[in-house]
């Protein structure tokens, strides 16, 4: 691929991302990008995980990424949290991991969003069909007790 870079059929989409010329721009290109800037040791999380999901209105202003490995960037679009990725907390995206939607209101719980926010979080997963309560219940058993009882509050709501 790198050879299309002289003659005109690849061009640069960012870090460590090459793209067709005839290929159109999409909205999770940013995305990719970043995964593969960390080799694939990277899953979006937090904030941007909800978004992805469809759940809650966080709009969050910088990519949150959860990272096993590798040198970050000196960028101030993303937050970077290094922490050992467990695949059954992560399912693919195509070209990068994301959290799964109870790992990502788990992380949620712990980060100090809102307690209406995670509410919204939580009610939505569950009435979208994401995962259900019992699932984030049961999962919630290995937060600490404040993110706990931010969960159970979140559940007790719906």
């Amino acid at each position: 691929m790198r050879a299309g870079l002289g003659d005109g059929s690849v061009t640069r989409a960012g870090v460590g991302m090459l793209r067709l010329t005839e290929w159109p721009e999409g909205p999770l290109d940013e995305y990719a990008m970043w995964a593969a800037w960390f080799d694939g040791a990277a899953a979006v999380s937090h904030q941007s995980a909800a978004e992805l999901h469809g759940i809650g209105r966080l709009r969050p202003r910088f990519l949150h990424l959860s990272v096993g490995a590798g040198r970050p960037p000196v960028t101030p679009r993303l937050v970077v949290l290094r922490r050992p990725l467990i695949g059954s907390d992560l399912e693919s995206a195509g070209a990068f991991l994301v959290t799964t939607p109870v790992r990502t209101v788990l992380d949620l719980a712990e980060a100090d969003i809102g307690q209406a926010a995670l509410d919204e979080v939580v009610g939505d997963a569950v009435a979208i069909r994401r995962c259900a309560g019992s699932e984030i219940r049961s999962a919630s058993g290995r937060l600490p007790p404040r993110a706990a009882a931010r969960v159970h509050r979140a559940l007790t709501g719906l």
